[in-house]
C-alpha cells in the first residue's frame, strides 16, 4: 500500500503526480546517461501483519479500524554497525484497541551468517491511548528521520502527545535512550509536547537539527485546537526544554525539509514549500522559497535568499545540502512544462544549485537537472527526500516516481566535474522495480556506511507490499593481469574471473574475492602476486575501490652442455633447437622439455658414440628436468 506520510495542504500536486498514468509526451531534453554499476538488495521487508496484535509473527489480522500498514516514510539511520529509522504505523503497542498501532522505533542488524533479511528489533511502539506507566499519552506517526547523539535517538511524531485541547495532542519531540548494562529495553522520553498555549504550533513532519550545545532545531505544519489556530513555524527546542519559536505565519506558508545548521555561525537554512516574494515587509504565497535565520542580538532574523517561480522550481521539500554560498537541493514540482499536460507549473521537478557569484551578492539559481517522465522511462520524477552528500562529495537521491519499471522510481546521484567549477553531472544509479522482489516509491533520505554502501527505505513494494530497506553497493572492478616467462591461470572465487580468457569481473562493494594461481604450461611456476596482493600463497581482496592484481608465473630452465672428444670432427644438433656445436654447444630449455641431440660425423670421420646423459650410438634423448652434459666422440 502506498501511504503518503505529509498532510493534505503538503500534497496537493504530488498527489496528482501520483495519479498520473497517462503517457507522457515526448521529451526533447538530454537523456542521463547510465551509471557506475550499482547492486542493490533487499535487506527487510516490512510486513504490519508482524508488528499487529500481539507483536509477533504469524498473529491474527490488525484490530479494527486499523490500517494494515507500515510503510516507512523517512529513510534509515547507520550508526554503530546497525539500521534505525521509524514508520507511521504498525507496532506492537498495548493495551491493543482500534487506533492503537500508531508507528514504531526499529533497529536492523545483519545476521550472524550473513546474507539477508536482517535481524528487525521493534525498539519503541507509539500508542497514543492513556496509560498508567510514563509517557502517559504517547506521540504518534512518526514521520521524521532519526538522529544519534551518544547512541540517544532523537525524532518526532506528528500527532499524540498531551498537548492542545484535543484527544490525542499534535504531536511530540521524544527521546529513545538505549539500555543500560545488562538490560534490554529502550526508554522513551518526551521531551515537548506541541499545542500548549504559545508552544510554536503541531505536526512536525520533518526531521531534526541538533546544534553544538544540544539544542534542537526544527519545523512543524501548524495545527487547529478547535477555535485556535496556531500557524505554521520554525523552532528550537533548548537544552533545558524551553521552545523558542524562531519564525511564524498565519497564512499557510509552510515550512519543510531538515534545517541546514552552519556549525562556524550558528546560522540556519531551509526552505518553505509554498513561500514567496516579500512584500511590504510581509511574505506572500509563492512556489517556495530559501530562507535564511540568524540570530541577531537574542532575536532570530528572517532572510528570503530566493523565490522559486513555478517554472524553476516549485515546492521544494527536502532540505538543503553545502553551506553558505552554494546550497544544493531539488524541488517536488516544476521544470520541464512538458512533463505534466495540464498545468506548466506542476513539473515533475529539479535539482537546483543556489549560489552567490561574489560574496555578499544575491542568489542565482541554476537548474542542473530536470526531472521527467511521471509514468515511466529513461529519468525519475518527483523527488520527494533530499539529498545526501557522501565522503567523497557525490550528491544521491531518489525519485518517488519515473524510472524504468512500473513508475516505481529511482536512486539518483549527481557527482561534480573534475575540471569545471560549479558543473555536475547527473546519472540514474539504480531504476527500483516494485512488485514483490523490489521496493518503489522511495521517499525517505538516503544514508552511508564506512564502506561506502548506501541505505534507504521505499514507501511500497516488497513481499507484503509496505515498502523496504534497501542496500545500494556500487560494484568495483577486480583486473588480473599475468607476466614473467610462463604460463598460468588465474581463478576466483566468488566466480568471475578465469584468466585464462576472462581476466576482470565486477564484485558487490565488501565482497571479498580470492584469487588462486596455478601454472598450466611445461616448467611454468607461480612467482608471486603484486599489486593489491603480495606473497606466494592465494591472493585476498576486498572491494572497496576498483583494484588490479598481477601473477608472475615463471619457467624454470635448465642448462645442456654438449661436448665433443676423439681424433675425429663432427657436428651436434638439438630438437627443439638451440645446440648447433660446430659454434653453439651450450644453451637452456625450459624444465619438462624432451631435447633429441643427433650427431653428424664430418667427412672421413665416423661418430663413435655418447658419453655423460646419453649413452650408444642412436640420437640422444633426454627430460630437462636437471643440468645435463653429453660429450660426443668422433674418431
Amino acid at each position: 500500500m502506498f501511504t503518503n506520510c505529509y498532510p493534505a495542504h503538503r500534497s496537493r500536486r504530488a498527489e496528482i503526480a501520483l495519479l498520473l498514468t497517462a503517457a507522457v509526451v515526448a521529451l526533447s531534453i538530454p537523456l542521463p546517461i547510465s551509471a557506475q554499476a550499482q547492486t542493490e538488495t533487499v535487506l527487510y521487508n516490512f510486513n504490519y501483519n508482524t508488528f499487529d496484535l500481539y507483536g509477533a509473527p504469524g498473529c491474527p489480522p490488525a484490530a479494527s479500524g486499523q490500517t494494515p500498514n507500515e510503510n516507512p516514510h523517512t529513510g534509515v539511520l547507520f550508526y554503530n554497525g546497525a539500521l534505525y529509522g521509524t514508520t507511521p504505523e504498525g507496532g506492537a503497542s498495548t493495551p491493543k484497541v482500534p487506533d492503537s498501532d500508531r508507528g514504531m522505533v526499529f533497529r536492523l542488524t545483519k545476521p550472524k551468517s550473513g546474507g539477508t533479511p536482517w535481524v528487525e528489533a521493534t525498539l519503541h511502539s507509539f500508542n497514543p491511548q492513556p496509560r498508567t506507566a510514563p509517557p502517559p499519552d504517547d506521540g504518534m506517526y512518526p514521520c521524521s528521520r532519526l538522529i544519534e547523539k551518544n547512541g540517544t535517538l532523537f525524532g518526532t511524531t506528528v500527532s499524540g502527545g498531551t498537548g492542545g485541547t484535543g484527544a490525542i495532542g499534535v504531536g511530540t519531540i521524544f527521546a529513545l535512550v538505549p539500555p543500560a548494562t545488562g538490560q534490554t529495553a529502550w526508554t522513551e522520553y518526551q521531551l515537548y509536547n506541541f499545542g500548549d498555549e504559545g508552544a510554536g504550533g503541531g505536526a512536525p513532519f520533518d526531521g531534526l537539527t541538533m546544534g553544538s550545545d544540544g539544542s534542537l532545531y526544527g519545523v512543524n505544519n501548524g495545527a487547529v485546537y478547535f477555535s485556535d489556530i496556531t500557524g505554521p513555524s520554525v523552532f528550537q527546542l533548548t537544552p533545558q526544554g524551553n521552545l523558542i519559536t524562531m519564525v511564524t505565519n498565519s497564512i499557510g506558508i509552510v515550512y519543510n525539509g531538515d534545517l541546514l545548521l552552519d556549525s562556524t555561525t550558528g546560522d540556519l537554512y531551509g526552505t518553505t514549500q509554498n513561500g514567496g516574494p516579500i512584500v511590504n515587509g510581509v511574505q506572500t504565497l509563492g512556489y517556495g522559497n530559501v530562507f535564511e535565520l540568524t540570530l541577531v542580538e537574542g532575536y532570530w532574523r528572517y532572510e528570503d535568499l530566493y523565490d522559486f517561480n513555478g517554472f524553476d522550481g516549485n515546492h521544494p521539500n527536502g532540505g538543503l545540502v553545502g553551506g553558505p554560498g552554494d546550497f544544493l537541493g531539488t524541488t517536488q514540482l516544476g521544470g520541464n512544462p512538458n512533463c505534466q499536460p495540464g498545468d506548466i507549473l506542476y513539473g515533475c521537478g529539479v535539482l537546483f544549485e543556489l549560489r552567490q557569484l561574489t560574496a555578499g551578492s544575491p542568489y542565482t539559481l541554476v537548474t542542473q537537472h530536470t526531472f521527467a517522465t511521471p509514468t515511466g522511462g529513461v529519468d525519475g520524477s518527483t523527488p520527494v527526500a533530499g539529498l545526501y552528500q557522501d565522503a567523497k562529495g557525490t550528491l544521491w537521491g531518489t525519485t518517488t516516481l519515473g524510472g524504468k519499471y512500473n513508475n516505481a522510481g529511482t536512486i539518483f546521484e549527481l557527482y561534480p566535474d573534475r575540471y569545471v567549477v560549479h558543473d555536475w553531472h547527473y546519472l540514474v544509479a539504480y531504476n527500483f522495480v516494485g512488485g514483490i522482489t523490489d521496493g518503489a516509491n522511495p521517499q525517505g533520505l538516503l544514508t552511508e556506511d564506512p564502506s561506502g554502501n548506501l541505505y534507504g527505505t521505499t514507501n511500497a513494494g516488497g513481499k507484503a507490499g509496505e515498502g523496504v530497506v534497501f542496500q545500494l553497493s556500487p560494484d568495483y572492478t577486480l583486473t588480473v593481469t599475468k607476466a614473467g616467462s610462463g604460463g598460468g591461470t588465474v581463478a576466483s572465487s566468488p566466480r568471475g574471473i578465469i584468466c585464462g580468457a576472462t581476466c576482470s569481473a565486477s564484485y558487490i562493494n565488501g565482497t571479498v574475492v580470492t584469487l588462486t594461481a596455478a601454472p598450466d604450461t611445461p616448467g611454468s611456476t607461480f612467482a608471486g602476486w603484486s599489486g593489491a596482493c603480495t606473497g606466494t600463497g592465494t591472493c585476498s581482496v576486498t572491494m572497496s575501490a576498483a583494484k588490479s592484481v598481477t601473477a608472475t608465473f615463471n619457467v624454470i630452465k635448465y642448462t645442456l652442455t654438449v661436448g665433443k672428444a676423439g681424433t675425429g670432427s663432427g657436428t651436434v644438433t638439438s630438437s627443439p633447437s638451440g645446440i648447433n656445436c660446430g659454434t653453439t654447444c651450450s644453451t637452456s630449455f625450459n624444465s619438462g622439455t624432451v631435447v633429441t641431440l643427433t650427431a653428424t660425423p664430418a667427412t672421413g670421420s665416423t661418430f663413435a658414440g655418447w658419453s655423460g646423459a646419453c649413452t650408444g650410438t642412436g640420437s640422444c634423448k633426454m627430460t630437462m628436468n636437471a643440468a645435463e652434459s653429453v660429450t660426443a666422440t668422433f674418431q
